[in-house]
């Protein structure tokens, strides 16, 4: 309880000392000279308040271990820190060449230095104390007590508005001084938040794998540094599923994944095919936006426009006014990303089912009128969209045999869903009809495709 009842007192005291000294600065009316004896008087209060606390912490009675020590509590340190400041005020106002600028700049050092001793380690980045003294050009203290109390990033900063030559070296001199993975962790942070990116990806210390594998945002460009090209093309195809929001981002991460993927000793083709994948929805998107293109290829920062999913591109495709063969055709394409999916993922392989329906179902009512009044007399290539789109389909290099028969409709279902026509006999006929013949002729492409193979290696073995 006495020792409770000394430390309450000792911060009466402080609060006490400070309300005067408020009252004093802050009065337009009072002389600088007096403001500047008032400064002075109540630094050497506090001083001689601090070394009493020093001494009786000298006192093995009143060791206290590893404990909290009362005057690192924030509201202890206040006194001193409101003090400092209106020193620095004072200071500024009467400039280099006061009478008391020596007196007060001890002062100011000394109470400097016991706040920064009593602050926690965090409180002590960027020091506002440190700035104080940079502010009034002493920069030699303010360096000396950013080293003294590890105020890290200050020191960085300032190292870093050095020149070029400079700031290394100065770099490697703290590293050295401090030995510490605090101040390489600040040090990586403070790279990378400022551009200084290749001296981040030069670093070789161990902290710096440490920290690499923390920010996965910037990671792969170390293993791309380390010539380690599978684990930056998986970063990085991570990371764009993760940029859904930025289809900009969401490209270039790609494409980087892609190059990095095909530098690998072994590619790894399925790998490959994911993000070719990927990257083709990303075209199929920007076909519905023709400024999209630009936006791709511009220098400047653009608004971020969001990824779109299959369904999203392909709906878009369907609703648009004109929803002509070349809507379709791209509604398929897009289709097509999709029903890889589909063996690992029910739901996947519903919605492929249900998408491919409405596809078809739009490339037909796009010529209603004909498929109602169509008759037997009339021309069997009349050029529907439906069957432009078979045509198209069949016709198509980036598409194997397999997935082209995987993207022609089931033609009886899509004449139950089309009831409009269903009083017109010869609507479900014709659809069979047309379905069938680019069926053959897929089928015949394959097999024509199969003959030239082993044509090629008959040839190379004789």
């Amino acid at each position: 309880m006495f020792v409770s009842f000394q430390i309450s007192r000792i911060e009466e005291l402080f609060n006490g000392l400070l309300e005067e000294e408020e009252d004093i600065i802050g009065n337009d009316d009072e002389l600088l000279d007096y403001k500047l004896e008032c400064v002075e008087y109540v630094g050497t209060a506090l001083i001689i308040g601090k070394e009493t606390i020093d001494e009786r912490r000298d006192d093995a009675v009143l060791d206290i271990g590893n404990d909290l020590r009362w005057t690192q509590e924030k509201h202890i340190l206040k006194p001193f820190i409101k003090h400092l400041n209106m020193l620095f005020n004072c200071i500024n106002q009467a400039g280099h060449e006061c009478p008391k600028y020596v007196a007060l700049l001890k002062q100011g050092v000394l109470i400097a230095a016991f706040i920064m001793n009593e602050q926690a380690f965090d409180d002590r980045q960027n020091s506002p104390i440190v700035a104080k003294f940079l502010e009034i050009s002493e920069h030699t203290i303010a360096i000396k007590l950013a080293k003294r109390f590890q105020d890290y990033k200050t020191l960085i900063r300032l190292a870093c508005a050095l020149p070029d030559f400079e700031r290394k070296a100065k770099i490697e001199e703290y590293k050295e001084f401090f030995s510490s993975g605090d101040f390489c962790n600040m040090l990586y942070e403070y790279y990378l938040e400022n551009g200084y990116m290749r001296d981040l990806l030069e670093v070789k210390e161990p902290e710096a794998n440490l920290f690499f594998a923390t920010q996965t945002n910037v990671g792969w460009m170390r293993d791309l540094e380390n010539g380690d090209f599978a684990k930056a093309c998986h970063t990085l195809k991570t990371l764009s599923r993760k940029s859904n929001d930025d289809v900009i981002l969401k490209r270039r991460l790609l494409s980087f994944a892609k190059l990095s993927a095909l530098c690998e000793d072994e590619v790894d083709n399925n790998f490959l095919e994911g993000i070719k994948r990927d990257l083709n929805l990303i075209k199929l998107q920007q076909k519905l936006d023709p400024n999209l293109e630009m936006k791709f290829d511009s220098s400047d920062p653009v608004s971020k426009i969001r990824s779109c999913t299959a369904e999203e591109i392909i709906k878009a495709n369907l609703n648009d006014a004109s929803c002509d063969i070349d809507r379709c055709f791209d509604a398929l394409l897009t289709l097509s990303t999709l029903i890889d999916e589909e063996a690992s993922n029910r739901t996947a392989g519903e919605l492929v089912h249900s998408l491919q329906a409405k596809i078809w179902i739009a490339a037909i009512r796009a010529n209603s009128e004909y498929w109602k009044k169509v008759t037997r007399d009339d021309d069997p290539k009349y050029p529907t969209v439906y069957s432009e789109l078979l045509d198209r389909i069949a016709a198509c290099a980036e598409l194997s045999s397999e997935r082209k028969l995987e993207l022609i409709p089931d033609t009886k279902e899509l004449a139950e869903c089309l009831t409009e026509f269903s009083h017109n006999k010869l609507f479900g006929v014709l659809l069979r009809t047309i379905e069938e013949a680019a069926r053959r002729s897929i089928s015949d492409k394959e097999g024509m495709r199969g003959s030239s193979n082993e044509t090629i290696s008959y040839s190379v073995l004789s």
